[in-house]
């Protein structure tokens, strides 16, 4: 693992942690605030969230308007980078593959 995918997955780690996401099976998932912002459109709403660890780390994006073909909805900690800010919420950024989408900011609060 190179050094900034080991720090991505220790941000994306220490976001579980501090707000106590994990349950008794260790599975992830909840209601968070999620926004999302891209070339063409805006996100801001509650929705599902799930965090796995396999493979350094995913975030998903669950919510019944974020369609796939608008917005990112998976995010690896091995390509995007995680930054816990201000122990508030969670941040990543970059760059789509998809034109439609192009470059994208991420943040999820509890």
């Amino acid at each position: 693992m190179n050094e900034k995918a080991f720090e991505s997955c220790s941000n994306l780690k220490e976001f579980v942690e501090y707000f106590k996401l994990s349950d008794s099976h260790c599975n992830i998932d909840f209601e968070g605030r999620v926004q999302i912002k891209t070339k063409n459109n805006n996100f801001n709403d509650k929705a599902r969230v799930r965090i796995t660890f396999d493979n350094f780390g995913s975030v998903y994006v669950i919510h019944e308007d974020v369609d796939a073909t608008e917005y990112p909805v998976q995010f690896e900690a091995k390509w995007q980078f995680f930054e816990f800010i201000d122990e508030t919420y969670l941040k990543t950024s970059g760059k789509h593959p998809n034109p439609q989408i192009g470059e994208y900011i991420l943040k999820i609060s509890i």
